[in-house]
């Protein structure tokens, strides 16, 4: 019986500190993000040219279809380089809110990319 409830009392335990780092990594997600947001005017600016058209545009993004024959053929304006990790790129729009998509992009031979300096 006493080692059950040890156990048991274990098992609260655990719960109780897996939930607070839970909401502690949220909380400092949220933090850091809205921190992010008030400085993205710093990062530099994508016009990103694709093969095919991406599934959505977001507001503040601009979509040119370049026509047939011209390679790549869809240009995006209006993102900002978040990040890029291995093979990777985090776009987002430059008008972020809390409710903007962050764009994954593959950075492969199907892409190109223009930085622009932060204005």
């Amino acid at each position: 019986m006493e080692r059950g409830l040890v156990v048991g009392a274990f098992g609260v335990l655990l719960v109780g500190l897996l939930w607070a780092a839970n909401s502690f990594a949220g909380a400092y997600g949220t933090g850091r993000a809205e921190a992010e947001s008030q400085v993205l005017s710093r990062r530099p600016e994508v016009v990103l040219f694709t093969e095919e058209a991406l599934p959505s545009t977001p507001a503040g993004v601009t979509h040119a279809d370049l026509g047939q024959g011209v390679e790549p053929r869809h240009e995006y304006r209006g993102l900002r380089l978040l990040l890029q990790s291995d093979d990777r790129l985090f776009l987002v729009p430059a008008q972020w809110t809390d409710e903007s998509s962050t764009f994954v992009v593959p950075y492969d031979d199907k892409i190109r990319l223009r930085l622009l300096a932060p204005r």
